[in-house]
């Protein structure tokens, strides 16, 4: 019923309803079933102020209609009470069921291209309306087009938080494939050697470590994954003087987690300005200029299958002995 034409209009009015200044008591199942509410403190909670209510009613336009948002709602007990309850309360139930369910129906293999293209035609410069569409892209077959989806996001201009946080869906597990580990691999250096954003560098650069280590738990089918273009990309950043020096050592740490005999062990408890992080990342670019030579021998081994699997993301994998971006220059 939902159609694509139609999911920009769905996802603005999800939005709409995610920051309404109007509160609504919890249900008296809350206090029956919580460890730190008694059944007794219900009668009491409709005196309590609503944390999320306003200091006074105003009338907002929501789904193109002038609404007058109340300061608070009683929480309606009654089907007859639900039935008969605000406008507003009624929509703020219904529409997260329907977002939840035509995620998952745009989510199939064959569906999710042609929301992705609708997702990505419509570009809204709200906070609110551009998570609500980054979440229906999150939500995909877990394949190769959703893979360059988050790329893309990771590396959208606009809304830098929201592009840190989609690099962290771009892991693995279960029942993924060793292929899709390694699509993952190239989205993630992909990122790392594009992207001029800190912070989504530094998440990317988290989930390649994790990516890199060796134990692992539960049922899969993939294994460690490490490859020398991965910790070069990651140096790169670890390199970078214009960060400061906390940015560094945190990018060279990540390295350290991908390395059998890292030149230090990372500390995540160092105060940001203790002596030990221009100590750590002294012995780092140390043994960079060492091992250099032979990690770019092994990158260079590495190309062409990385290429092919960038390729199939649609994104390229620079050399590594390229210069960086000129945004991305020392």
């Amino acid at each position: 019923m939902i159609g694509v034409e139609q999911l920009p209009r769905l996802w603005k009015a999800v939005a709409e309803f995610q920051h309404l200044p109007f509160g609504v008591p919890s249900s008296p199942c809350d206090y029956l079933m919580s460890d730190n509410l008694a059944p007794w403190m219900w009668s009491r909670s409709k005196d309590q102020p609503v944390r999320s209510t306003v200091a006074k009613a105003q009338s907002r336009l929501i789904l193109e209609r002038s609404i007058e948002v109340p300061l608070n709602i009683d929480y309606p007990l009654s089907r007859e009470e639900q039935d008969n309850a605000p406008w507003l309360w009624q929509m703020q139930r219904v529409l997260p069921i329907l977002n939840s369910n035509v995620n998952k129906y745009y989510s199939q293999p064959d569906r999710y291209a042609a929301m992705a293209e609708a997702a990505w035609k419509w570009q809204p410069s709200d906070f609110w309306e551009a998570s609500v569409r980054e979440e229906a892209l999150l939500n995909g077959p877990r394949n190769a087009a959703w893979i360059e989806r988050l790329v893309r996001t990771a590396l959208a201009e606009n809304h830098p938080g929201i592009a840190a946080g989609a690099t962290g869906p771009l892991y693995v597990w279960g029942p993924d494939s060793y292929h899709f580990e390694e699509l993952i691999h190239a989205a993630q250096i992909a990122i790392l050697q594009q992207t001029g954003k800190e912070d989504v560098a530094e998440q990317t650069a988290f989930w390649t470590a994790r990516l890199a280590e060796n134990k692992r738990t539960g049922p899969s089918q993939f294994k460690p994954m490490r490859t020398a273009t991965a910790i070069l990309a990651i140096a790169q950043w670890a390199q970078n003087q214009s960060l400061s020096d906390w940015s560094r050592y945190s990018f060279a740490a990540k390295v350290c987690q991908m390395l059998d005999e890292p030149p230090f062990k990372a500390n995540v408890h160092l105060r940001p300005d203790a002596p030990e992080v221009t100590e750590s990342l002294h012995k780092f670019e140390a043994w960079l200029v060492k091992e250099r030579p032979g990690l770019e021998r092994e990158a260079v081994k590495e190309r062409q299958h990385l290429r092919d699997l960038a390729a199939e993301i649609h994104q390229t994998i620079a050399p590594v002995t390229d210069d960086l971006p000129p945004n991305r220059r020392d």
